[in-house]
Parts: structure tokens; sequence; C-alpha cells
């Protein structure tokens, strides 16, 4: 349940939200056969020459399967989940209540294992001030500024605990679908983590240190097209083909991903 809202709080929340805070509009190739082509995934296996074959990327495909959520953390960088990036074929960012958006450009860095992705976007916004997350207390008062289900929202709450085991926090706020890459605000308006998932009870988020040490190690810049194309990557996409597949109770085409899967790994 929502608690009472710090008025202080939810004018920094506000402000952010016309500033900093983007609603990311999320679109992948509709089927397995776009996906092949879309990606133009070098060095085909059998099967995937097969696909290539019968769709040609004038047929490819799109479908705008979700929202999300990200902020700015530099002038033309925003921050998100990595699996919120993962498979999608365009992005695109857009501060509430705007119609106007900007594409993701490029991939700068990554974290995989902390569920973190730093993009360069064909805009600009107003960077977030990023806290001090070793510094967090239980019950400290805290809000998340996002696009739930793709609206806008200031949602108010607590922490309740940092979990040792994932280094994630755990708080007692009603993040939902969409929420996933909202900053979380402490009640003096720093980010002291990234909404990263939920369950009925509790929301859960990454520590702000923890992206700052990503913000230090960014990369080589890599064109989103580029970067989803990626073994380890593509990896992460076919096992969920095959999973959604196996759902589905096609097993012949499911042991046909199973193929790709070793595939990739070897490459």
């Amino acid at each position: 349940m929502e608690r009472n809202k710090d008025l202080t709080l939810q004018q920094i929340a506000e402000n952010a939200l016309a500033n900093s805070v983007v609603r990311l509009e999320l679109w992948k190739p509709a089927s397995y056969s776009d996906y092949v082509v879309s990606f133009e995934v070098d060095n085909p296996t059998k099967y995937q020459q097969e696909v290539i074959d019968e769709v040609s990327s004038a047929q490819i495909i799109e479908e705008h399967i979700s929202y999300a959520s990200g902020f700015f953390v530099d002038k033309h960088l925003i921050v998100t989940n990595f699996h919120v990036v993962q498979g999608r074929s365009s992005i695109i960012a857009k501060f509430g209540g705007k119609q106007e958006g900007f594409q993701i450009e490029s991939v700068e860095a990554y974290d995989i294992e902390n569920d973190l992705i730093l993009l360069k976007v064909a805009g600009e916004g107003i960077p977030l001030t990023l806290g001090d997350s070793a510094e967090i207390m239980d019950e400290d008062v805290i809000c998340a500024v996002g696009y739930p289900n793709g609206n806008a929202e200031i949602i108010h709450g607590a922490i309740d605990v940092t979990r040792r085991r994932d280094q994630r926090i755990r708080m007692k706020i009603g993040t939902t679908g969409g929420s996933s890459g909202s900053p979380i605000f402490n009640r003096r308006g720093e980010t002291i983590g990234v909404d990263a998932s939920g369950d009925e009870v509790y929301s859960y988020a990454i520590p702000s240190n923890t992206l700052k040490k990503l913000i230090k190690n960014t990369g080589e810049s890599i064109p989103l097209k580029e970067w989803q194309k990626l073994p380890h990557i593509r990896t992460f996409t076919e096992t969920q083909e095959g999973d959604k597949l196996r759902k589905q109770g096609n097993s012949e085409r499911q042991s046909r991903i199973m193929i790709l899967q070793l595939d990739l790994t070897q490459n």
C-alpha cells in the first residue's frame, strides 16, 4: 500500500518526470523469422538459412510489446535494466506528455549480472543526482518515478532491507509492469536505486553505487542493432524463444532452437 506523500519529495519527483525520467516504448520482431532477418544474424545455421529464405528484409514486421522506464545520468545518456533492452529491435524514449520521442543510438556499457545498461540517446535531459546507497537505512522514506503500464506515476513507499545475497534493495512500494528502470529517490531527492523487479509484497532495486561503478567503466560505444547481434546477447534471446516454444508444446521447433543455442555458445 502506498504511503502518505512527502510533499517535498513529491515536488522533486514531478520535476524529474518533466526533465529526467523517460518512458521507453519497446518494439521487437513479431516472429522468430522476423528476428533472424531483422538482426542479420551472421553465420546462420541450416535452420536459420531456411528462415532467411522465407522472409525478406522488406517483409519484416515489428510489434510494440510493452513499456519501461529510464532516466538520464548524463546529458545524452540514460540508464535502464538490461532485461528491458535485450532482444528489442527498436526503442523510443519519450518524456511524459510529449508526442515526439528520440531513438536509442547505442549501448555504452552494460552489466548482465546486475541487470543494468547505459544507452546513448538522440536527445538530451537533465541528469539525476546519484546518492550513496551504502547510507540506506530500514524504513527510509522513498519514492519511485516511472511509467508503470506506460503511464507516468510517482509511487511513495519505504526501504525494507538491503538483501546481502544479491545486493538488491527490498522496498515496501507498489511498482508494477513498466516500472523497470525507474529511479528510486530518497528524501533528499537523490537517486539511491534503479527499480528492477517486484512481486505481490515487495519491489526490488539495484543500488546506486552499483550503477556508479558501471558509469565509470563505460567502454566502446556499440550501435544498438550490432549489440543485439553479439553471441552472448543472442543467446539470451534464443533461450527465451525456446522457453516460449516449449510452453506452446512445439517440440520440433524447440529442438531447432536448442541446436542454435549450442551453436551460439561455441562462437
